[in-house]
């Protein structure tokens, strides 16, 4: 599994979304959009997954150049009388750029960041709607309501891709393009979450060698045989849906915990991926298993 290579895939915004777009919906959507167009590789994709052999690993999407952190990680190179300085500005960052795992003085890193910086990585939007699906319920009445929708700070995102078998690359990047150009996750079908694509670019995913502190760029559940230890993280509740073509009757999974992107730990073993796939939440039926993608793409960094 060492022989991949890294690359982002950067977007141009055309519409707000409503919710963060995780790694599991990306990969998640992969497969249900992969699934309507070609059968078979659906199948050998689902079951690559499936296997613990991925044949690539998202990470969630971004602003364009920031990486997610985690904000009790930043506070640990202060003491306790620099937080009452800085603590509530500490407490504003949720995205660093990568100079900041680059910079050998994070600390003072940190504070021109507190200082300078204004935090706004996203920027809020209303969309007045109208609901004609419940007209008769509401005494023929055609009912007004609201959504509320962030862009992405200068209207551009960005998500990192792990890809193991590059002899599917092609199909990979070419289908993301055409996920992201018709609307991916919930609301779409009310132009919610589209996105116009502008560049591939080969990366290299943090340090690679020697470093064995490593910050989660994906939404994921620890699997035990990985050994690792968390250092620093949050932990959010979520509570999937189907593809519409595979959830009429039963359209929610159970819901869910998993570590969210920025989280830090320390693994025993460095390993290109690390997490589980959930195959727990859906009833399992003959010929229709549902799972939930929840694999971790490390950033590594040295302190």
């Amino acid at each position: 599994m060492n022989n991949f290579k890294d690359y982002i895939l950067v977007f141009n915004q055309k519409s707000p979304f409503i919710n963060p777009i995780t790694s599991d919906t990306l990969m998640g959507g992969f497969l249900y959009y992969l699934s309507l167009y070609d059968k078979s590789a659906f199948v050998s994709f689902y079951q690559d997954f499936y296997n613990g052999n991925p044949s690539f690993i998202t990470s969630s999407l971004f602003p364009f150049s920031y990486i997610p952190i985690n904000v009790n990680f930043l506070s640990s190179f202060f003491s306790v009388d620099e937080k009452n300085d800085f603590g509530k500005k500490i407490k504003k960052i949720n995205f660093v750029k990568k100079f900041f795992f680059e910079a050998e003085d994070k600390k003072n890193y940190l504070r021109l960041l507190a200082e300078k910086s204004s935090f706004d990585y996203f920027n809020l939007v209303k969309r007045e709607m109208v609901n004609i699906k419940n007209k008769e319920e509401n005494e023929g009445k055609v009912l007004p309501y609201t959504f509320k929708g962030y862009f992405f700070k200068n209207k551009k995102a960005y998500f990192f891709i792990r890809i193991f078998k590059l002899e599917k690359k092609e199909l990979i990047v070419s289908l993301f393009k055409e996920i992201f150009l018709y609307g991916l996750g919930k609301r779409s079908s009310i132009n919610f979450n589209y996105f116009e694509f502008e560049k591939e670019e080969e990366i290299e995913i943090g340090r690679q060698g020697d470093y064995f502190i490593n910050l989660s760029l994906c939404q994921f559940q620890n699997n035990e045989k990985d050994f690792i230890e968390p250092l620093f993280f949050d932990i959010e509740e979520k509570n999937p849906r189907l593809g519409p073509v595979y959830g009429k009757n039963k359209p929610f999974k159970n819901s869910f915990f998993a570590i969210k992107e920025g989280s830090v730990f320390k693994p025993k073993v460095q390993k290109p991926f690390y997490g589980q796939v959930n195959t727990t939440l859906y009833p399992k039926s003959q010929d229709f298993y549902p799972l939930q993608i929840l694999y971790c793409l490390p950033y590594y960094f040295s302190l």
